[in-house]
């Protein structure tokens, strides 16, 4: 029995959706998919109504991505391979390296090389950023089976099939961000956002040529960049010169040690073909666009002419996502894992807290008694000195030091009883 299965981008101003039907043998085949513009629709909650309105859609288990910059990305060592003890130690690992308490925060992670430490790629993501972005799905009676980060699911495949090799990057260009994803022999270690986008472009090439902004975007998109190729290869030279930086970072924390070997683009904003040959002018390397039907080989049903690769693949690569066993994040069942385990290891710390407190508390009432006591036993004490003092001493009224009152009165007694012997008396 076949299965349908929905992959959701949503980018700044249009969701992209491909729905694929899997079979019980693991293959797919695209049976819908369309791009809605959210501004049309007025809002991200009306635009996804529009799309699981679809009767077409409806009934589909939805696999959705969060941007990569609402991410923190981190990489841990830990002194053991177990994936339930990183699980529950990975939390107090990562607190102290977020801006916010990790109490707030969804964490997931990749098993990066395991040997006598394991090396752990860590995602991190505030819940309120995560459940906004969930909570719509769920307003829309969808099924929410898995959530990944931006890119990741696109840069999984390519790892699958086997083609990057070296030190690859795959670079998703959107409207307004762009994410990078930096693996070495198919072995994932970090994921940037950076503020770039085909907007950045269209921008550059309406303020040169003075033309209006929907010009400047259909002029880009047919790659009519005559009169601004100069202010355009600058803006594009900035980007490459953060991708750079981020290259020099990474190398320095002993990522690795050799020079970009390969590049990939995917996304909407990489429909200017000159980004692709200004970044391989940059950084010497061949650089190429990525088809993820072709490459897959995936059966389509209906028409094509107008899907666009660039535009649709990363929305596939989610409807194709492996469920179980495949490289990628799931911040839909494995981050509240993390929540449980770290929950329960919260909760044993607080009754261990609690049986010692318990404890401190039964000591200081043995302590307490044990004064009480011993307080009563002197009052006791002292009742008795008075009591005797005024039996010897009926004539003094005034109490005050019984014990020195009694050494004085009986000096004076031996004064007199001397005084006495002295005169013959008894």
């Amino acid at each position: 029995m076949s299965k349908k299965i929905l992959g959701l981008d949503i980018g700044k101003d249009t969701a992209k959706v491909v729905q694929v039907t899997r079979s019980f043998k693991q293959e797919y085949r695209i049976t819908g998919w369309d791009v809605v513009d959210l501004r049309q629709s007025g809002s991200l909650y009306q635009g996804l109504q529009r799309i699981f309105a679809d009767s077409a859609f409806r009934g589909s288990e939805v696999i959705l991505s969060l941007p990569a910059k609402s991410f923190f990305f981190r990489n841990v060592r830990l002194p053991f391979q177990d994936r339930g003890k990183i699980a529950q130690t990975l939390p107090l690992e990562i607190e102290p390296l977020i801006p916010h308490p990790v109490d707030d925060a969804l964490i997931d992670f990749l098993v990066v090389s395991q040997a006598a430490e394991s090396d752990i790629f860590a995602a991190v993501i505030p819940k309120s950023v995560a459940n906004e972005r969930m909570e719509l799905i769920s307003a829309s009676d969808a099924s929410l089976s898995a959530v990944d980060v931006e890119a990741m699911p696109l840069a999984a495949r390519l790892v699958k099939s086997g083609i990057p090799t070296g030190f690859h990057i795959l670079l998703d260009i959107g409207a307004r961000d762009s994410v990078g994803v930096f693996f070495r022999n198919g072995r994932f270690f970090q994921i940037r956002a950076y503020a770039f986008g085909g907007d950045t472009i269209t921008e550059t090439l309406a303020e040169t040529l003075k033309i209006p902004i929907p010009d400047a975007e259909a002029r880009k998109r047919k790659g009519e960049l005559r009169g601004a190729e100069k202010e355009i290869a600058q803006v594009c030279e900035r980007f490459f010169g953060e991708l750079k930086n981020t290259l020099q970072s990474l190398k320095m924390l002993g990522n690795f040690d050799e020079e970009l070997t390969r590049a990939s683009l995917t996304g909407g904003g990489a429909l200017c073909s000159r980004i692709q040959e200004e970044m391989s002018r940059y950084f010497s390397v061949p650089v190429d666009f990525v088809d993820l039907v072709s490459m897959e080989n995936i059966p389509f049903d209906g028409e094509r002419d107008r899907w666009n690769p660039l535009l649709m693949n990363e929305a596939l690569a989610l409807a194709i996502r492996q469920p179980r066993g495949g490289v990628g994040f799931n911040f839909r069942r494995t981050a509240f894992a993390f929540k449980s385990s770290f929950t329960e290891f919260k909760k044993e710390f607080k009754w261990a807290a609690v049986g010692a407190c318990i404890l401190f508390a039964l000591a200081a009432v043995d302590v307490g008694v044990d004064y009480f006591a011993d307080r009563t036993r002197l009052e006791n004490i002292k009742k008795d000195i008075n009591n005797l003092f005024r039996q010897c001493c009926p004539e003094v009224t005034n109490i005050v030091d019984p014990a020195s009152q009694m050494k004085t009165k009986m000096t004076e007694i031996k004064k007199f009883a001397a005084l006495a012997r002295g005169l013959g008396g008894q």
